[in-house]
């Protein structure tokens, strides 16, 4: 009998979700309330690495529009953002020298940023060029926040190089709101259909090859990575939210990743079981490549990994160390240097 695959976990960068809820402040909205109604925690939202399910985000969109009376809040939100507000993605977008350029790498990176919604390019009759976007709740309230947001930046984006009188054709909403997007300049000259199978904008294609005013200029440094993907499987986000909350005071516990994840400890425990482990021993697996890389690149002595990773003294590291990988955790130190 074929085993049946797993759905996926659909998640966001933590720290560029944490730029929206700045942005809801200033708007008025009660942002400690919301988070805590949608279930996502405001202490991890400063952490670097850190993991948000989309699902909990989408839900915290919803019930922020509500608060403040609006279903087209990504207006705002679009409007008052830049690619810098986007970690690593958008610094590495925001280095493109064309728009054809930052077109295909905005498209083809959106993975390491959100892995519930989907950007991708397609050819129209007449020479345009639709950006699209799609999310797992293509047609919810939530969704439609985030495809208006990412759309106006990406307008915003182009219109350094277009100029700022450029308004893309039409607009395309896969949401179908009860009162239309209030006017606004953006859109002017834009023609606005709801209800599409899936959002997006019409660039035409004469723009591809229009180059943005800091192409070619000087760098101090080399240009910014966008990131890595963004995971889906449940047991890759638990190494990640493991490896991103460890503190001096130990691996963070079991009940502590369930509720990053908006889980009850029984669901993840099963979910973890499904796949064949146990939290225990994924908990020993990261620390284990976290020892790895700190003993080959930092100086940091062994009894101040052990203490950092969470052992109580540096012998129970140095036995744990040698019963995975079958070296002291100097010899290894030392192999590493060695190569």
């Amino acid at each position: 009998m074929a085993r049946l695959k797993r759905p996926a976990m659909h998640v966001v960068r933590a720290p560029v979700f944490r730029q929206i809820t700045f942005r809801l402040e200033r708007l008025g909205a009660p942002v400690g309330q919301l988070l805590e109604s949608a279930g996502i925690s405001r202490e991890l939202l400063a952490l670097p690495d850190t993991l948000v399910p989309l699902a909990n985000v989408f839900r915290f969109f919803e019930l922020s529009c509500s608060s403040l009376g609006t279903e087209h809040l990504g207006l705002d939100l679009g409007l008052a953002s830049s690619l810098a507000d986007f970690g690593d993605y958008g610094k590495s977008l925001a280095n493109s020298p064309t728009v054809g350029a930052y077109m295909q790498a905005g498209t083809r990176h959106y993975r390491c940023l959100n892995s519930g919604e989907r950007l991708w390019l397609s050819h129209e009759e007449g020479g345009a060029i639709k950006i699209n976007m799609s999310s797992s709740e293509n047609r919810s309230l939530g969704a439609h926040q985030s495809h208006l947001c990412t759309l106006i930046v990406t307008i915003l984006t182009i219109r350094q190089a277009a100029g700022n009188d450029w308004l893309p054709g039409e607009l395309g909403l896969a949401y179908i709101p009860r009162e239309p997007i209030p006017a606004t300049e953006l859109f002017a000259g834009t023609r606005i259909v709801y209800g599409t199978q899936h959002s997006y904008i019409t660039v035409p294609s004469c723009l591809i090859p229009q180059r943005f005013p800091q192409a070619g200029k000087s760098r101090t440094s080399l240009p910014q990575g966008p990131g890595t993907p963004l995971p889906t499987d449940i047991l890759d986000i638990v190494t990640n939210q493991i490896e991103t909350l460890y503190t001096n005071k130990g691996t963070p516990h079991i009940d502590t990743v369930a509720e990053s994840l908006s889980m009850s400890r029984r669901t993840l425990q099963r979910e973890i079981a499904r796949r064949g482990t146990t939290y225990v021993d994924i908990v020993h697996h990261s620390r284990m490549r976290q020892a790895c890389e700190d003993l080959d690149g930092s100086d940091k002595t062994i009894t101040e990994i052990a203490f950092e990773l969470g052992y109580t003294d540096a012998s129970n590291f140095t036995r744990a160390f040698r019963r995975e990988t079958g070296l002291s955790p100097s010899a290894f130190r030392r192999q590493a240097l060695r190569a």
